[in-house]
């Protein structure tokens, strides 16, 4: 791999000028710091908003569709054939005895 003179004396004097104003640059650096922190504490609370409006409309959808739906009817199960077949003729189901005939 080549030297690239143009590369380090760029490097080079960017660590200069960093060294040399770093009293100076601190200050700036603080503000700009800030201000991110102060944007970005902003946007969360915006989204945060933002969510629970959508969360309160969810909600309040679902309590709708709750109140209007109509209930299901309950299914029953079936009775046997035999008790079926009791019920339409009474008797049906009575043990005969052969030996009390």
């Amino acid at each position: 791999m080549q030297f690239h003179w143009p590369s380090f004396l760029l490097g080079y004097g960017s660590g200069l000028v960093t060294a040399l104003f770093a009293n100076r640059l601190r200050p700036v650096l603080v503000e700009l710091g800030a201000m991110a922190s102060q944007i970005l504490d902003s946007a969360g609370t915006a989204l945060a908003r933002q969510r629970e409006d959508v969360e309160d409309l969810v909600a309040e959808a679902q309590a709708r569709g709750r109140r209007s739906a109509p209930e299901a009817p309950v299914r029953r199960r079936r009775a046997p054939a035999a008790k079926r077949a009791a019920r339409a003729r009474p008797g049906a189901l009575r043990a005969v005895n052969p030996r009390t005939r």
